[in-house]
């Protein structure tokens, strides 16, 4: 209800951007001059393009991203001379991922930003100020860049798995892609031409999470049931 309260009060007071940032201090939200606030995903698309365009001059260089980020990354990253590394979708990986002098720029999936030449975690207050800088130095809206980048559907289910079938699930899950594209970081993405696959235990619940990435929101959704399926069928031993 607050959120559609201010971007009510965006439209009507004509502000081209606002955000919130999270009551620990390190994660930030952001609403566009349309009232729409983005999703910790697109938010994720947007902010690394404005790094990319702002940091050309330090290019060669590397950024990390969790392995659950979509593939827009790898689109908006072609051309530059950059180096893309996955990492596990945790805060204690995204600051593990700064010991490399290379890694310039470290974003997340839940509206974290590492920027590796100011702080080595997440800072909610400097990553709010250094994105209303980039987009200043750039001249983009919010909106500008949120209609003009790539962007990929994700489609999540949470599969019921008992702990003990867990370690069956994944091996089954490793059997299944073994001639297959693949990147083992968290769980196990699976890549069949333009769309993934990504198979994870939850940590904390006795489940499976599918999530399945595509160009349309249908794909997504039909890979994900399938992959589900497959992922009940092992856990049932089929």
């Amino acid at each position: 209800e607050i959120l559609d309260e201010s971007a009510t009060i965006m439209r009507s007071l004509g502000y081209e951007i606002g955000f919130k940032i999270d009551p620990g201090a390190e994660k930030v939200a952001f609403v566009d001059e349309r009232g729409i606030w983005y999703t910790s995903l697109r938010l994720l698309t947007i902010v690394t393009k404005l790094f990319l365009e702002t940091n050309r001059d330090r290019e060669p260089y590397r950024i990390a991203v969790p392995v659950q980020a979509a593939q827009e990354i790898e689109m908006i990253v072609a051309g530059h001379n950059i180096e893309v590394v996955r990492i596990r979708n945790s805060h204690s990986a995204m600051m593990d991922a700064t010991k490399d002098e290379k890694v310039l720029f470290v974003g997340g999936t839940r509206g974290g930003f590492i920027f590796p030449d100011f702080h080595a975690a997440s800072d909610g207050m400097y990553s709010a100020c250094r994105i209303l800088q980039m987009l200043a130095q750039t001249g983009y809206l919010l909106s500008d860049l949120d209609q003009s980048l790539p962007k990929r559907h994700q489609s999540t289910i949470n599969v019921p798995c008992p702990w003990e079938s867990k370690g069956t699930v994944m091996r089954r899950t490793m059997e299944h892609s073994e001639h297959m594209e693949r990147l083992l970081v968290d769980g196990v993405k699976i890549f069949e031409g333009d769309v993934s696959i990504l198979l994870v235990p939850d940590r904390e619940h006795a489940t499976f999470t599918v999530t399945a990435e595509a160009n349309d929101a249908d794909t997504a959704a039909s890979v994900r049931d399938r992959y589900a399926q497959l992922v009940a069928d092992w856990r049932d031993g089929r």
